[in-house]
Formats: structure tokens, sequence, C-alpha cells
């Protein structure tokens, strides 16, 4: 029901249902993004290899890591959300 995009450094999360945007904000994110299935938290994986989990609500970060230095390509949750799922530009898979 809900949908993240990223443009530049903005996010944004949309409620396709009710045609309505819940966020549009500048998080100065360089990277890429992912959305939780329950639709309260996001990932972004960063060009240096940063992985932080934010809470959608009042945009608080909830946790980070980093795994190398090497550029997140790939990032999403797990069907449950339990677990972020990223690859990096070195072939890396991190959970």
């Amino acid at each position: 029901e809900n949908a993240i995009s990223k443009d530049s450094s903005y996010i944004s999360v949309f409620n396709i249902l009710k045609k309505e945007s819940l966020l549009h904000q500048d998080l100065k994110v360089y990277g890429i993004v992912a959305l939780s299935p329950c639709g309260k938290y996001f990932a972004i994986g960063s060009e240096n290899g940063n992985l932080s989990v934010w809470t959608l609500s009042n945009l608080k970060l909830y946790t980070q890591k980093n795994h190398n230095k090497s550029r997140i390509v790939s990032l999403t949750f797990s069907p449950d959300g339990k677990y972020v799922i990223s690859a990096s530009e070195n072939y890396m898979i991190y959970c």
C-alpha cells in the first residue's frame, strides 16, 4: 500500500491506495532506499557502504551498520521485515 522513492537527496513515501504523500524530506541521502513490508521503517544504503534504518513516523535513526567501504548496490527487507539484506559493489551480501 506504501511506496518509497528517492530523487537526488530527497526521500518520498506515498500511500498508493489513498493517493497521498506521507513524506517528502531532504535527508541529504545519496544511495538507495527500501521500505519495510509493514511500512513503518525504511533503509538507506549509501555510496560509502553505510546501511541505516529509520522510523518513518518520526524520522529517527533506528540502527546503523557499516560492513565495508564499498557502495551498496541492492537493498531489501525480508518478507517478515525482521532483516535488511544488502549487496555491495564488491559482491558481498549482508543480512
